[in-house]
């Protein structure tokens, strides 16, 4: 299982437990005479849920490495502070709408309130298979306040449904991406 240590900055320490990996079971549920199938998925998720690229000006303090594949990125309060919703979000998938990016992984966006104020969150995410095993993995890659300055570089795709997702990734078959 991925265990995250947690982040120090100015003697506050960040729990990142929330974002351990865990197993989840997603139910398609019976339908026109065929039984119910449940798919069994080892999530887990990636230090861009709680960081961003590092900018100039930056406090060298808030630099979290990443040892696995040195990269190297700004700890964000507001990624993290929104980070804590992830296991739930995640766990809801088959009843959200997903949307394909075009580059082999998929989106879901999430409206929730921070302070008062609407905040559009989006959750990048890729299913697969790992390799020489039936087993089913989720990785959360990515999830940040939307930025309403690029909402035109966000691709133009119909939604799809997650439970397609996880039967295709089962069987080895890509998913087209429908505009």
């Amino acid at each position: 299982m991925t265990k995250w240590p947690p982040f120090l900055y100015q003697e506050q320490v960040y729990d990142l437990s929330h974002l351990d990996g865990f197993t989840c079971e997603y139910v398609k549920p019976a339908q026109d005479g065929k039984p119910a199938v449940t798919y069994r998925v080892f999530v887990h998720f990636g230090h861009h849920c709680f960081t961003e690229k590092k900018k100039p000006g930056d406090d060298p303090t808030l630099e979290y490495r990443h040892v696995t594949n040195r990269d190297y990125r700004s700890f964000d309060t507001l990624r993290y502070e929104l980070s804590r919703q992830l296991p739930a979000l995640v766990r809801d998938l088959m009843g959200r709408k997903c949307f394909h990016t075009g580059h082999g992984n998929y989106f879901t966006i999430e409206v929730t309130s921070r302070e008062g104020e609407k905040v559009e969150y989006e959750v990048y995410f890729k299913p697969y298979k790992e390799q020489g095993s039936r087993q089913l993995r989720l990785i959360v890659e990515s999830a940040f306040p939307r930025d309403a300055d690029k909402l035109e570089n966000r691709p133009k795709t119909k939604p799809v449904k997650f439970e397609f997702l996880l039967y295709n990734t089962q069987m080895n078959r890509p998913v087209k991406v429908q505009r």
